[in-house]
């Protein structure tokens, strides 16, 4: 976790990287945003592993949903396939 800069004449420490103990602006706010982009990078990381194993378990799922989806399907079209067999054929001569 990144530690506050503290005033100059202490050691200042952001992440693994040690900021020099003289006042130098510049290089305090490169530091400072460096370990804001190591946090991003971690949080990011993060992220990305809590999706992949969203995912892994949706790949884990899709058989099972597959052939759920598949036998639903089958059942209308059981059913629309039934209803059609139900009616008379229509002949325009007539």
């Amino acid at each position: 976790m990144a530690t506050p800069l503290h005033h100059e004449d202490e050691l200042l420490t952001t992440m693994n990287l040690t900021m020099p103990r003289k006042d130098n602006t510049p290089l305090k706010k490169a530091y400072k945003r460096i370990a804001n982009l190591k946090d991003d990078i971690r949080r990011l990381c993060d992220e990305l592993q809590r999706k992949e194993s969203l995912l892994s378990t949706f790949f884990a799922c899709l058989p099972l949903l597959s052939s759920f989806i598949v036998s639903e399907q089958s059942k209308r079209l059981a059913q629309c396939s039934s209803a059609l067999q139900d009616t008379v054929v229509w002949d325009p001569s007539t």
